[in-house]
């Protein structure tokens, strides 16, 4: 701490000092020349980002594009000024000079209250990425993505060394105006202000309200040293960046001629918090991740995480071994916990993480680290829900504590949900290893001998236990076959809980991994499994795991002589329900009818009172406990269902209506109005007979014996070889819509609401001189957010191939058998992980032939053609959904 307190010292003799009284006219003069032509330029460069700038933009010009120093305080102005000039200072020689005229003008006070109106008044979407101006001692560290204010490296500095060489009384009175300012002031003007005092309070204060509420703020070394809490100091840079992790390490560079040698910063954090595992965990990250290991290991070899654990692991098991395990183990044990917690979400490279060992740390003591991972698993740790029942198994048996496993072992069967065979008793250790041997083999015959002998709920769990120890293990390749172990044990539940991570391990650069989940899933091939298998076929945000998944469900399909609709049609649940839609929940003496909305949400009718209960309320003293119980259970397990697969559903029947889907009279009968989910939801819209060519016949409606009726409410026979499909208001005139919009409202059932827009949907035509056309211009030159075009995968559209750092630039969507349509960008957005805020402009929509190799769009081009006017319902979808994308102009 004392050679980074010697190399701050220096760095504030080194920064252009002011005259010992400080003389305004030469000051602004200073200030004057440096913005010279510069202060336009910086204006227009910051209004687009800088609203809140605009009304200020002529008084900024008028105050300092004249040789005369203003002659009126405005703290508002004055911040301004420091926002434009900050960014373009790198020296600090001009931010030094612009603080002289605010002391010459109204003294400390007035130069602290302009400084906390650059925080507070001004913000900046812009990210400011470290670059060598910033990798001085005294940067004000970002401490979110988005900083509120692009500070120059030294501001910091710069006040503090003014300060250092004010009076007393200045002082006094400085100190005392900034204690002032802080009530009501904004976090990042507060922490700007605590790291120019280092008041340890202020500073305490500062970064616990940082870590509570995520607001942005600015820290400095010097101010994160004279924290009191390494914990909270390792959960600050949690927030960081990896890029912005590298002002930790030790690093000389050549800035303009001038040599610097940045400060060995984590050793001195680490010698303040000698006991803070967190932090040791998060600069192994650091460590792990900087370019320049080699001057990592020069300054802080010693505390590498690898030459960490096993300081740690013999520490542990000293505490483990002793009667009783004293409070120090317990408290290393804690500290293991925070430090998982907090690390469970990072992104790492398989030989980068350091959760595994920290997790292996935890098994090798299971006594003293059970009823610390099970508090953690209470509180929702995703981590610790698995690890808690595993090490709790461990804590009971009576075997001597374990040497430490290796970081990447996982195959730990004692730990593991016992396997129950159908006899009654439980699979012996030996049994388990054979098991484990047929897997690690793949050798089919064992593999379904034991489903055959045990039961599938504990094979289901055992396996579940197998895979979570193996993904917390860093998941080795040469375990690939804990994931397979799922297809071949895995039940319902198993493929609920894979889906997500399948949805997530893309992004964080396993496809291979996600790819082996979609096969897992297939063969689980229940129902649920096929269901969420075509869950990630329709809505997912990353296009290769969407083709895998919809090459899965075709040859599923295929399999079974069905389309991948027709094949998604005959998985929808019933959720537990009745023919009629509902489901009874008896409690005893009082029972309840759960059902489900138009907009499969699920509700409670009370048998008693006859009202709508949003949830089912908890069982009495009066009820019956066991009936109770099993009734709650089953509203949970209906409410889960529609959390996970209702707006998939809904998405389904309104795809089905946009693009024109059409059902036979038996499938309509057997796949729609038979399904239990979807009484309410047919009741809510309109239906239609087609003919061959898509013309509209007849609307009709689904009355409340849940069978076809005429719109006035009269029985409706189907014929056998009738063409049922959804209405789209493109098949009826104007005055058509609005009566048939009016009967199915006054039909609908007491309180619903269409599931999506039918009859009140916008339509969109092209013009007669459009149709003739192969491309359309009419959004050229409109603006969308990347985020709402990402979005348009769940609508049926695809991103182009990702091009250089993954830019996609186009998107194409079927308009009608045999047509494509693809929406040029004019200015491409990045396929995943990019700011759903980006701006991205659009360009022209082409018509082409459907063709193979999607990964260009140039025969897009070379097919192109006019559209088919048959296609009109498709081209108003089509136009629709870019129309939903655009900024209003």
């Amino acid at each position: 701490m004392s050679e980074l307190a010697d190399q701050e010292r220096a760095g504030l003799e080194a920064l252009p000092a002011l005259p010992a009284a400080v003389d305004l006219p030469t000051a602004y003069k200073a200030v004057y020349a440096f913005f010279g032509n510069k202060l336009k330029n910086a204006l227009e460069l910051s209004l687009p980002t800088l609203k809140e700038l605009k009304p200020l933009q002529n008084d900024v010009i008028w105050a300092y594009s004249n040789p005369r120093p203003p002659t009126k305080l405005n703290a508002e102005l004055e911040g301004a000024v420091l926002v434009l000039l900050t960014p373009l200072d790198a020296d600090g020689a001009a931010t030094t000079a612009l603080l002289g005229t605010w002391l010459a003008r109204g003294g400390w006070p007035f130069a602290l209250q302009s400084l906390v109106k650059a925080h507070g008044s001004f913000t900046t979407p812009r990210r400011v990425e470290p670059t060598k101006s910033h990798l001085h001692t005294s940067m004000l560290v970002p401490t979110h993505k988005r900083m509120e204010l692009p500070l120059a490296p030294q501001l910091d500095a710069v006040f503090r060394a003014e300060l250092a060489r004010a009076t007393e009384d200045e002082k006094r009175a400085a100190k005392s105006e900034a204690l002032t300012l802080r009530d009501g002031a904004s976090l990042a003007a507060r922490s700007a202000l605590s790291s120019i005092f280092l008041e340890p309070e202020w500073l305490d204060a500062d970064l616990k309200e940082r870590l509570d509420t995520g607001q942005s703020g600015v820290f400095t070394p010097l101010s994160l040293l004279r924290a009191s809490d390494g914990t909270g100091v390792a959960k600050f840079f949690s927030a960081l960046t990896s890029e912005e992790l590298t002002w930790l390490a030790p690093q000389s560079y050549d800035f303009f001629g001038h040599k610097h040698v940045r400060p060995p910063f984590a050793n001195a954090l680490l010698d303040r918090f000698p006991d803070a595992v967190p932090l040791r965990a998060w600069l192994a990250r650091a460590a792990r991740e900087l370019r320049d290991v080699e001057a990592w290991a020069r300054y802080a070899s010693t505390q590498t995480f690898e030459l960490l654990m096993p300081v740690v692991k013999s520490a542990l098991l000293e505490e483990s071994r002793a009667a009783g395990a004293d409070a120090r183990g317990a408290a290393l044990v804690g500290a293991i916990a925070d430090a998982l917690t907090m690390l469970q979400d990072a992104a790492y490279s398989k030989d980068q993480d350091p959760r595994p060992g920290l997790i292996a740390l935890l098994r090798s003591v299971p006594k003293t680290a059970a009823p610390v991972v099970k508090e953690a698993a209470a509180r929702k740790a995703k981590w610790a829900v698995t690890l808690a029942p595993q090490l709790e198994r461990a804590a009971e048996s009576d075997a001597p504590p374990a040497a430490p496993a290796k970081a990447g072992t996982f195959w730990l069967p004692a730990s593991f949900t016992p396997v129950e065979t159908m006899e009654g008793g439980r699979l012996s250790a030996a049994e388990l290893e054979t098991l484990g041997s047929a897997l690690r083999r793949r050798e089919a015959a064992p593999i379904a001998d034991f489903k055959r002998r045990c039961t599938r709920a504990s094979l289901a769990a055992f396996s579940w236990d197998l895979f979570s120890t193996w993904l917390a293990a860093g998941s080795p390749s040469t375990g690939r076959w804990a994931l397979q172990a799922l297809g071949d044990f895995g039940d319902d539940d198993v493929a609920r809980k894979l889906t997500p991570l399948i949805r997530q391990w893309p992004g964080e650069s396993a496809h291979a991994r996600a790819v082996t989940g979609l096969e897992v899933l297939a063969a689980i091939g229940s129902d649920t499994a096929l269901r969420m298998l075509d869950s990630v076929a329709q809505r997912v945000r990353f296009r290769g795991l969407q083709d895998n998944a919809r090459e899965l469900m075709g040859t599923i399909a295929e399999r079974r002589g069905l389309s991948t609709r027709e094949l998604g049609d005959r998985l929808i649940p019933d959720g537990g329900l009745g023919a009629d839609g509902t489901l009874k929940l008896p409690f005893g003496e009082r029972s309840f009818l759960a059902a489900v909305d138009s907009q499969l949400v699920p509700y409670v009718v009370s048998s008693e009172s006859g009202k709508r209960l949003a949830d089912l309320p908890k069982p009495g003293a009066k009820d019956d406990a066991a009936l109770a119980s099993r009734s709650t259970e089953a509203w949970k397990e209906l409410k889960k269902l529609l959390k996970a697969e209702g707006p998939t559903l809904l998405l389904r029947y309104e795809l089905a209506m946009a693009e024109e889907r059409r059902w036979s009279t038996a499938d309509f009968k057997s796949l729609v109005l038979a399904q239990p989910l979807l009484v309410q939801l047919v009741r809510s819209v309109l239906w239609g007979r087609f003919a061959a060519d898509g013309k509209l016949l007849e609307a009709f409606r689904v009355g409340p014996k849940h069978a076809p009726v005429t719109v006035p409410g009269e029985p409706l026979e189907l014929k056998a070889d009738a063409r049922v499909g959804l209405v789209h208001p493109l098949s009826l005139t104007e005055d058509q819509t609005a009566v048939l919009a009016d009967a199915l409202a006054d039909a609908m059932p007491g309180g619903s609401e269409p599931p999506f827009e039918q009859l009140t949907r916008k339509v969109f035509t092209l013009s007669a001189q459009e149709w003739e056309k192969t491309t359309l211009e009419r959004y050229e030159g409109r603006i969308a957010r990347a985020g709402k075009l990402r979005g348009l995968r769940e609508r049926g559209w695809r991103l182009g191939a990702a091009q250089d750092a993954g830019v996609v630039h186009w998107l194409t969507r079927n308009v009608g058998e045999g047509t494509v349509a693809g929406l040029l960008l004019e200015s491409g957005f990045v396929v995943s992980g990019g700011s759903a805020s980006e701006e991205v402009q659009l360009g022209p929509i082409v018509f082409g032939d459907g063709y193979e190799d999607e990964d260009a769009f140039d025969p897009l081009y070379r097919t192109s053609r006019k559209v088919d006017t048959r296609s009109r319902v498709m081209v108003s979808e089509l136009l629709r959904d870019i129309d939903s994308v655009v900024v209003p102009e």
